[in-house]
């Protein structure tokens, strides 16, 4: 069994911030590998418990009529998000 391949780049997030400091992420968009900028709605989302500086959500996307789920990092300090690809697919599709 081969390892999983992790890559790690930062993305473009529509969210918005509730009252009580509460992220919500909407909409995300990723650079495929033409350059090119992909854009998916979130249908839903999982807050993930990670490092204190940094909010992590499993969200879930319609990627070419399939459901996909991809983790995203807000990090707080640096006002940046990001996004962990293990599945080729979301990007290359």
């Amino acid at each position: 069994m081969g390892a999983i391949k992790e890559d790690i780049q930062y993305i473009e997030v529509i969210s918005k911030f509730t009252v009580d400091g509460t992220v919500i992420p909407i909409k995300l968009k990723v650079q495929d590998e033409d350059g090119e900028y992909q854009s998916f709605m979130i249908k839903g989302y999982r807050t993930i418990i990670c490092n204190p500086s940094h909010k992590c959500y499993d969200c879930k996307i319609e990627v070419f009529n399939q459901e996909r789920i991809v983790r995203i990092f807000y990090n707080g300090p640096e006002f940046k998000w990001r996004i962990l690809r293990k599945d080729e697919k979301l990007i290359k599709q």
